[in-house]
């Protein structure tokens, strides 16, 4: 007896796979799908059959769309444990973790705006990784006394990640300017 495939899918919407009713019964080991619904997170699995159908549920693949209809499963993983603080002088430090497992970053993009949301239109620093410890960038040319809100993007050749996790630091205002001139009276 020919050894067939059952390719089993999902709601297209992250849910686990169904594998009540196969999608597809195949005799080779390829498998194309038809246009999938974006976005969407669409996950297939494969069991083979002779005579009777084996049940493993491990070998799943998961195939991410954005609103585009652009595969995601590529792109970096977002960077954790983001902070930021003034370091004086118009400056803010930034710094944050890679992330533990891949796809990997070969840069990471800063983004600053104002009124509590970043704009994601042009980076104001990209740093490349150093290492799998902690990563930093020092912004420069602000304002005294604005809050700023930053955000760091993990990106690669697949393209650019798209987390939404945002830290605020506000810089002090600028202390009052010295005085010109100073005359002392004794009394």
């Amino acid at each position: 007896m020919a050894v067939t495939y059952n390719v089993y899918g999902n709601d297209g919407a992250g849910g686990p796979v169904d594998y009540s009713t196969p999608v597809a019964t195949v005799s080779a080991t390829t498998w194309s799908t038809s246009a999938l619904a974006a976005p969407g997170l669409h996950r297939f699995a494969v069991r083979a059959v002779d005579g009777e159908e084996e049940s493993n549920v491990d070998a799943v693949a998961a195939i991410p769309l954005s609103a585009a209809g652009v595969d995601l499963s590529g792109l970096p993983s977002a960077p954790i444990q983001l902070a930021a603080a003034p370091a004086g002088g118009g400056t803010i430090r930034v710094a944050w973790r890679p992330a533990s497992t891949g796809p990997f970053a070969t840069s990471y993009r800063v983004y600053v705006g104002t009124g509590g949301t970043p704009s994601y239109t042009t980076p104001v620093a990209t740093v490349s990784p150093r290492g799998s410890g902690l990563q930093a960038a020092t912004l420069t040319g602000l304002t005294a006394g604005t809050a700023y809100a930053v955000a760091v993007r993990a990106a690669n050749a697949a393209g650019e990640e798209s987390n939404t996790t945002i830290v605020e630091a506000t810089l002090a205002a600028a202390p009052p300017s010295a005085p010109a001139s100073l005359t002392a009276t004794a009394v």
